[in-house]
């Protein structure tokens, strides 16, 4: 319920009526992935959302966990990365990638 449809669908279906079924997020596989704590980290999404988003979040020794759309959406956070001086960040991108079975 970080960013999924479930927190939309409340607001026309009461949650009585709901069965909510928790899968892992993105955010939690990517914390695994990286060794980090998800509560040592800040977690946010510009997937639909303008880059300038994570202004708010960039400082020194931050851990940013950001959902993006492509590799445009990532191009424009490294940009606005070098634009505040931290050029010299370490960057992962994480994606999954599968096969659409015809």
């Amino acid at each position: 319920m970080n960013f999924g449809v479930t927190r939309k669908l409340m607001e026309f279906v009461p949650f009585a009526e709901m069965t909510v079924i928790p899968h892992l997020s993105a955010f939690s596989l990517a914390a695994a992935r990286l060794g980090w704590s998800l509560p040592d980290c800040d977690c946010f999404s510009i997937h639909g959302r303008p880059a300038a988003n994570l202004e708010t979040f960039v400082q020194p020794d931050a851990r940013l966990l950001a959902l993006t759309e492509n590799a445009s959406t990532i191009a424009e956070a490294c940009r606005r990365l070098v634009k505040r001086g931290f050029g010299e960040s370490e960057i992962t991108v994480l994606e999954i990638s599968a096969a659409i079975p015809r």
